[in-house]
């Protein structure tokens, strides 16, 4: 099997927005009980959003030294796949395990507006890609 390099999904991250968290059309929420967790939900049920099916919903680790986020879990990625359309119930994610405790770790999500079906991310023709971030949360130990 053939490994392809993310070079789209990194040019689609460089040219994403940032969205405020009062104009973002998705929303990531964090779990803190039972471990931390996050959940991406459409804002609206008539704005219909996507996330590329690889590193579309990914974790960030703080390094304390730099003070800047670092990709945790950074698997390659397949061939380009159509990028998953989130539905009302949103999607759920899991930070993978962590090389060091407590850190410092946050989700964060490249989210389309309006895509056309059926297309990777990088060419669905979207109105708007932004990425949303969620609050950090310091994780102290591994879950049990």
């Amino acid at each position: 099997m053939r490994r392809v390099k993310p070079i789209l999904c990194a040019a689609l991250l460089l040219a994403a927005s940032t969205a405020r968290a009062d104009e973002a059309p998705a929303t990531l929420t964090l779990i803190k009980e039972g471990g931390p967790a996050a959940i991406l939900e459409p804002a609206s049920d008539d704005t219909p959003i996507a996330v590329p099916a690889c590193r579309g919903l990914m974790w960030e680790i703080l390094d304390a030294e730099r003070g800047l986020y670092a990709p945790l879990g950074r698997a390659p990625c397949p061939a380009s796949q159509p990028a998953n359309v989130v539905g009302p119930e949103g999607i759920r994610t899991e930070p993978p395990p962590l090389p060091y405790y407590p850190a410092a770790v946050r989700a964060i999500a490249l989210v389309g507006v309006r895509c056309q079906p059926e297309r990777p991310l990088s060419v669905a023709d979207c109105a708007e890609v932004v990425t949303v971030t969620s609050s950090p949360v310091t994780v102290q130990s591994p879950a049990p």
